[in-house]
């Protein structure tokens, strides 16, 4: 359910509301409120947007990702996927202050043998609160 919104349960007479908000709302709310989790003012997923590339095989490329979050800190998780999606290479970082205004990168020694057709740049990203962006991903455009 989110949070800070108005959210209504109407049923008929007999389906359960009283019983869902008693046992599972309130339960769960006073849960988060023993583990201090609504002091956070951190209720947004953070953004992450992964850049389109272009690579050469046999080379280094840089893969570009923006990421940015209301808290100022995100953690990453990054892999190139081919047609299939199988993951080709994965990259994580820790939890850091990042810079809405940086463009940041990961370093990809590119195989040598690598697909030529499908390639994706994915990202994923955390904050502390435990949101998480939508994957985002961008093709990766391969020379020969």
């Amino acid at each position: 359910m989110p949070l800070a919104r108005l959210t209504v349960v109407t049923g008929v007479s007999g389906s359960g509301k009283s019983t869902f908000a008693r046992d599972v709302l309130y339960e769960n709310l006073r849960r988060l409120v023993a583990a201090r989790a609504l002091e956070s003012k951190d209720v947004k997923a953070p953004y992450a947007s992964a850049l389109a590339a272009s690579v050469t095989p046999g080379k280094t490329a840089r893969l570009n990702y923006a990421v940015f979050d209301d808290s100022g800190k995100t953690r990453e998780r990054m892999a190139v996927r081919d047609a299939k999606r199988h993951v080709i290479a994965t990259w994580s970082t820790k939890l850091r202050m990042t810079d809405p205004r940086k463009t940041y990168s990961v370093p990809w020694h590119v195989p040598a043998n690598v697909a030529t057709r499908g390639l994706k740049f994915c990202i994923a990203a955390y904050d502390r609160a435990g949101n998480h962006a939508a994957p985002s991903c961008a093709p990766v455009a391969v020379k020969r």
